[in-house]
């Protein structure tokens, strides 16, 4: 199984069309030329991880997204309903879920 640079380019022209941008401003924006980009779109060229991570950047997606067209869940929308539910607790379920973050943390950082 290879990595399909076509349909990665598609997914790079339908962001581009998407958020309004030209070729020449998405260049500007990922540091390419407006060329690079066109045969980025046509998916001519193997992009290399720091250009799929410079078009992610542009684009407000992850490296992911433009590979395999899967969505990650949004960091954003996970901290709003993590705090929506944090506020309906009450204060001792409060302090159990920051234990449990906090052992979380260090576990983590432990291993």
């Amino acid at each position: 199984m290879g990595v399909d640079y076509q349909l990665i380019g598609a997914r790079i022209k339908e962001l581009r069309n998407k958020l309004g941008f030209t070729q020449a401003q998405l260049a500007e924006k990922v540091g390419l030329s407006a060329g690079h980009v066109s045969a980025a779109e046509r998916g001519i060229n193997n992009l290399s991880l720091n250009l799929l991570a410079g078009f992610a950047d542009a684009f407000n997606c992850g490296v992911v997204f433009l590979i395999s067209g899967a969505e990650l869940p949004d960091n954003n929308r996970l901290v709003e309903e993590f705090n929506e539910d944090f506020a309906g607790l009450n204060t001792a379920d409060q302090k159990l879920v920051l234990d449990i973050v906090g052992r979380l943390k260090y576990f983590n950082f432990n291993l």
